[in-house]
């Protein structure tokens, strides 16, 4: 039996300290079939040890990225999805103002995810 249909198309966005990572697939037979993807690095942990925050620069970049992810993710039709970020967005003091700024500029609504 299965559970998806053909039309269904999956994402999983990855935003960790150093890189941002898009998959979007598709079921294909009894599996998935990529039918795009997208990785950068964005370095958005930089400084992050010594200031307790993210910097501006490195929100840029990210955000930068993140606009490139949404639009493969409105260009593939994504049905399902999961945008998470990780350490660097656990630490910083300033996360709540960066997923506002995230959510403003590309409609992605990001988890933080709890470690281990």
């Amino acid at each position: 039996m299965n559970l998806f249909e053909r039309s269904d198309v999956f994402a999983a966005l990855d935003l960790g300290t150093t890189n941002c990572r898009l998959l979007v697939a598709r079921p294909a037979g009894d599996g998935m079939r990529i039918v795009d993807s997208f990785s950068r690095i964005v370095r958005l942990g930089e400084g992050l040890a010594s200031s307790g925050v993210l910097s501006e620069p490195a929100m840029r970049r990210t955000i930068e990225a993140l606009e490139i992810c949404s639009a493969k993710l409105r260009q593939r039709h994504v049905t399902h999805a999961r945008f998470v970020a990780t350490e660097a967005c656990r630490r910083a003091a300033n996360c709540g103002e960066f997923l506002l700024r995230v959510r403003e500029a590309t409609g992605l609504d990001l988890e933080i995810i709890p470690t281990g």
